[in-house]
């Protein structure tokens, strides 16, 4: 009777010892693949999380309001939700070279007006001080024969905070803890795997 009851108790630990292992291996693939997606994914695409995107800014043009690299909340929001100088993220077509062929890029500006054609006109942060009635402080979208004006569909929402995660992620833009973490791993995988086989036998 004696040792039924340590065979059980000793059960019930092997049982415990692999939930932990399992759920820490588990929440370090979890890591990971956040990682992965502040690192890889959202310097080039939006993420939407409940009507809410998450995005990591890929340039200086909102400095020093937003930095490069900023990882920032959006809200998902209609032109009647915005109001004149509240920061916004849409898409457009902008001319990125000498070429004059446009590609579709992803934007966050300052929201500066919406003509009587419903075309938004946006700012960036280095002529916030410029007039309202300066046509010099808006932005000029597509290509000089073939201009581009945003419209209500290419609002992608608000900008909301900035989530200030560079200092956390900056040692993971390196592959070096990569491979630390694949081994601990790999390390939590065999110890699960031996825990489990232990409970079986």
């Amino acid at each position: 009777m004696q040792n039924k009851t340590k065979d059980s108790v000793s059960h019930r630990k092997r049982k415990t010892i692999l939930i932990f292992f399992q759920s820490f291996y588990y929440s370090s693939i979890a890591f990971v693949v956040l990682l992965l997606i502040t690192n890889f994914v959202l310097p080039t695409a939006v993420m939407n999380v409940f009507g809410y995107n998450f995005y990591r800014m890929s340039s200086s043009s909102m400095s020093p309001t937003i930095d490069t690299n900023d990882f920032i909340i959006v809200k998902k929001a209609s032109i009647n939700d915005i109001q004149p100088n509240d920061i916004i993220m849409f898409s457009t077509n902008a001319q990125l070279h000498s070429v004059p062929i446009t590609e579709r890029v992803i934007v966050v500006h300052y929201f500066g007006y919406i003509d009587e054609n419903h075309n938004i006109y946006t700012y960036k942060e280095e002529n916030k001080a410029l007039d309202d009635l300066n046509p010099d402080k808006y932005d000029v979208w597509g290509t000089e024969t073939t201009p581009y004006f945003v419209q209500e569909s290419d609002l992608l929402g608000k900008y909301i905070s900035t989530i200030n995660l560079q200092n956390v992620f900056r040692t993971f833009l390196t592959p070096y803890p990569y491979g630390l973490i694949a081994i601990l791993m790999s390390g939590l995988g065999l110890a699960a795997v031996r825990h489990r086989k232990e409970l079986h036998e």
